[in-house]
Order: structure tokens, then sequence, then C-alpha cells
């Protein structure tokens, strides 16, 4: 066990190691270009069976004398060296730069729009990136210097998430040498809490969200419903129409129709924890938008007034989403393409 943990040890410290010299080679930039100070390059597994057959003709030349092995054994050496040089130019002056990346939902996944341009108009082939093994993106710059490219990534935690690093490299041309480089374009996306009913929502009378809710004030000049003529009433409000029928007495009531404001409040879940909470608000967000409801937002150093509409929404979501962390409410990434729905 303590050897096991020996090494963990030193893996851990391996990698950290690492990562600070990472860091420190390729800072931070939402903006990057290419050059020999970014990029490595590797021989990959399929070198492993290319180098096996040039020790082989080089043996059996060697063996046999046969100065036709031993030209053909140089011939694919220096074809290797040469591959070198191409993989490396394959991804040299290329630049990668931010465009923007959509705000999701926790747990899901975000389009990450990236620019790919060349000044030298140079033609770059079987370029891939990512930031998953899964969800690799294959791209090219073929007839064009700017080529945009949605790379996915699957946000993990709430407020702005940072993927850090993504992978970009090529194989290219020959498949036996990889040309790598690791890039920290400083993304930032909006990440919402996941919409989950953790508990039903009450309003002030006592009764929960269900439907549209009305309310009522006497007094107005739109026709409500008919009621029981009382003595007092007054002769205008009586029902002539209806008593000329021969029916009984009645008179007119008038109401002035309104929609009820549900004000989503941290203290309608008292006994909910904090992201338990947030995923709460943010279901009921979507439920009373989807009802057409006016609806606001009281959660502690934030009061967003009632409304309803695209926008509005967006502003209740990403307050919630930044709740807790230190950055303000205006600072975003980018303007958000398209919200996206999710279920509980």
């Amino acid at each position: 066990m303590k050897l096991i943990n020996s090494f963990q040890a030193l893996e851990k410290f391996i990698l950290n190691r690492y990562s600070s010299w990472l860091d420190r080679r390729i800072p931070a930039r939402r903006e990057v270009t290419l050059t020999q100070n970014n990029i490595f390059i590797y021989p990959n597994r399929q070198f492993i069976y290319y180098f096996i057959v040039v020790m082989m003709l080089w043996l059996a030349a060697t063996n046999y004398e046969n100065n036709l092995s031993f030209g053909l054994s140089f011939l694919l050496l220096s074809l290797f060296m040469v591959c070198i040089l191409h993989t490396f130019a394959n991804l040299s002056g290329l630049t990668v730069a931010v465009v923007g990346a959509n705000p999701v939902f926790v747990g899901e996944y975000a389009d990450v729009e990236l620019l790919l341009s060349t000044k030298t108009g140079k033609r770059r082939d079987a370029l891939n990136l990512g930031w998953e093994k899964d969800h690799v993106v294959q791209t090219s710059l073929t007839d064009t210097t700017q080529q945009r490219v949605n790379v996915p990534v699957k946000v993990t935690q709430r407020g702005l998430f940072n993927p850090k690093r993504i992978t970009l490299d090529t194989v290219y041309p020959l498949g036996f040498i990889r040309s790598v480089s690791y890039l920290d374009l400083d993304v930032k996306i909006l990440a919402y809490p996941l919409p989950v009913r953790h508990a039903p929502l009450y309003v002030s009378d006592g009764s929960s969200i269900e439907g549209d809710k009305i309310s009522t004030r006497r007094g107005s000049d739109e026709f409500s419903h008919l009621q029981e003529y009382q003595p007092g009433a007054s002769l205008k409000q009586v029902a002539w129409k209806q008593v000329a029928k021969g029916r009984e007495l009645q008179v007119k009531e008038y109401a002035d129709y309104s929609s009820s404001h549900v004000w989503l409040s941290w203290e309608n879940f008292p006994t909910l924890g904090i992201e338990e909470c947030l995923s709460t608000l943010c279901y009921w967000a979507l439920e009373l938008e989807k009802k057409g409801e006016s609806y606001g937002l009281k959660i502690p150093g934030m009061v967003i007034e009632p409304g309803s509409g695209f926008y509005h929404q967006q502003k209740i979501l990403t307050a919630l989403a930044l709740y807790g962390t230190s950055t303000p409410l205006s600072e975003r990434n980018s303007p958000s393409r398209a919200l996206s729905g999710a279920e509980a």
C-alpha cells in the first residue's frame, strides 16, 4: 500500500510540474499563433512498425551485402526525416482564435466556435481539435485562409466554465509522425444550473403554481359575471335584459383582470441547499416562461423585477448561474446564440 501511495504521489508531482511548465511555455490567450515554441512532435504507434521494417531491410542488406536493400533502407530513413518537416509545417503559422460559446445547462455539451486562419494561404490538411478524445473534430484549410469550426465540450460546473487546454494535432502527410499543440484559449462558457424540481413552488396565498393565476379588482368597466340581486345594489347594475326574459333579478359584476406576479425567492425553499435551490429556481423560471407568467427573482444580493420573454429569462438564468462567483452579472464571454431547453 505504501508503494502504491508513493507511485501516486510521484505521478501527481510529475503532472503538476509538467502542467506548470506548460503554463509558462503556452500561457492562456484567446488567440494563439502556432510556432516552434508551442508545437511538439512525437512519433506515434505507426512509427514503430515503420521503424521495424527499416531495421529489417538494413539487417537484410548487411547480411546479404545487397546494395539495393541498403539504398531502400536509407531512402525510407530520409523519408522519415522529411515527414517531420512537413508535419510541423502543417501546423506552423496557423492562428487559432475564440469566437464564442453558447450558454448551456450544467451537464450539457457546449459548442465552442473557433476561427482557424493562416496569413500565407498555405493549405492545411487533416487538423484535429478536441477537448475530449471521444469528441474530436477534423477540419482542413484548402481553398480558404479562414475556417470556423465548432468543437463540443461537456460543461461540468456552474458559472463561467473554463474547459482548460484543447488539443490541436495532425499526422499529415504519412501518419506516423504526430505534430501537436496544447492550447489554453481562455474560453469562458456560461453554465446555467441544471433545472431540477426539488420542491414545489408556493405563492403568497399558499397554493402551488398550477396553470395561469388571475387576480381581480372590483370597480372596473369589464364584465365579469352575474350574481343574485342584493337590496341596496345600484339599479344601473341590474341585468334588465335578464328580467325582460322573465328571469330572476340579477346584477352585473365587473372586474379588472390582470396577471399576478410570481416571485422566485430564496425563501420559497428554506430546506434546500444552495445548489439544489438554484436548480429548483432555474426549473421554475423555465416553467413560468412556458406558461407566459410574469415572474421576478429575489436572491441574496440580487433583485430582478418581474417580467417575461426571452431576454428576461436569460437575465434570470444568468443571475442564477453567476450566484456565488466573483464575476459580475454584466460580464459575459459573448452574446448567447440560443437558449437551449432542458427537462427535469
